[in-house]
């Protein structure tokens, strides 16, 4: 089995795939801790595992997976993947566009894709039928549109939205007009990327991951692939394929 370990900025999520399936994902609202992650290596037979992290320091992390002899990858710019990445900085690439790209790329093989993720920022990245990843754009994502607009004035309230609120294009009060303003600015967003993109390349797929991404599929009048385990499946990809070639980055860090 391979253990796929995706480490946010606040959020973990941990995925558990057997013969390219994923058997079990577990999602931990913070960093998720050595102690969590001995938990479900003392559940499941794995084999392999992964990690991918925001974070800048996983030595404890990487010592533990690596004291217990598994086939330990930590992605960075020099892993091995099964795409072409064509981004001028690898190094400042995240690692979770860059596991997104090959999750789609996995799910929707020889397909030129436009690989949206709805979390903290709004990123859009594309990946032609070739496997060339090329790079994309980062914007805010909700939430931190909703805060911006508090932060940076200084009468315009913090807005909650619930998932199955209905709102309409032109809000009646201040509410419903930063509703209007940040939600359909999403959506016409997406539209707009995709829209850019169909002219070129006339049979895009677009798929959708993140936190939001079933709030805003429902909002969205284009067909999408909605994939949240997309980031976990990308991983699982990249550590196949260093299995397969026997590269692991094995190293034992010194504190």
């Amino acid at each position: 089995m391979n253990l796929c370990i995706d480490i946010g900025n606040s959020t973990s999520k941990v995925g558990i795939f057997k013969n390219n399936e994923l058997n079990n994902c577990f999602l931990f609202e913070n960093i998720i801790k050595t102690n969590e992650i001995e938990q479900i290596c003392n559940d499941y037979a794995i084999n392999a595992c992964i990690v991918s992290s925001t974070a800048s320091d996983n030595f404890e992390i990487i010592n533990f997976l690596n004291d217990k002899k598994y086939f330990v990858i930590e992605l960075n710019e020099k892993t091995k993947i099964p795409i072409t990445n064509r981004y001028i900085t690898p190094q400042t690439l995240g690692n979770d566009r860059l596991a997104a790209v090959v999750g789609a790329n996995f799910l929707l093989p020889d397909t030129d894709i436009l690989v949206i993720d709805a979390g903290t920022a709004l990123t859009f990245d594309f990946i032609d039928a070739e496997k060339n990843y090329y790079g994309g754009a980062i914007a805010p994502g909700l939430a931190m549109r909703f805060r911006a607009l508090n932060e940076f004035t200084g009468r315009l309230p913090l807005v909650q939205i619930a998932d199955n609120q209905k709102f309409e294009l032109i809000g009646n009060d201040t509410q419903t007009s930063i509703i209007s303003g940040v939600v359909n600015g999403i959506i016409y967003e997406i539209e707009g990327y995709k829209n850019f993109l169909i002219k070129k390349y006339p049979t895009l797929a677009v798929v959708l991951t993140g936190g939001n991404s079933e709030f805003l599929a429902k909002r969205l009048q284009n067909k999408i692939h909605l994939e949240k385990s997309l980031v976990l499946i990308g991983l699982n990809q990249i550590l196949e394929m260093n299995v397969k070639n026997k590269l692991p980055h094995k190293k034992k860090y010194i504190e």
